[in-house]
């Protein structure tokens, strides 16, 4: 099987994302829309949705994989290697978790906020 746990964001969140980061709404907690299993090559991964406020949101890949992760800007985010990318609109974070399964967050979220987002869930 492939355990998926899901990402600590619905609890850190609510405490790292600002109120200019997110329109002013009475409920800025994450709330995860749904999920599905992916082919990630030749295994299995997941993908998971999650709604933040009015308008943003946040993407999570999680698969297994050995390859090194990459990005154009890296950051020691929480005492982890994350790799950063954004583009259109768009911001990228991709990570190894303790569990040794890596992370591909992707929202529209700015990238200060999206890694003060993974700060907060790493120190949970």
């Amino acid at each position: 099987g492939f355990p998926v746990p899901p990402p600590q964001i619905e609890r850190a969140l609510p405490a790292s994302v600002t109120s200019s980061s997110v329109e002013a709404s009475n409920d800025q907690s994450p709330h995860c829309q749904g999920g599905r299993i992916i082919n990630v090559r030749d295994d299995f991964g997941a993908y998971l949705r999650y709604k933040v406020g009015a308008q943003h949101r946040i993407n999570v890949m999680v698969f297994a994989g050995d390859e090194s992760l990459e990005g154009p800007r890296h950051r020691l985010v929480g005492g982890r290697d994350v790799y950063f990318g954004s583009g259109q609109g768009a911001s990228t974070a991709a990570f190894r978790g303790q569990d040794g399964l890596n992370y591909v967050l992707t929202s529209d979220l700015d990238e200060d906020t999206l890694s003060h987002v993974l700060e907060t869930a790493f120190a949970r």
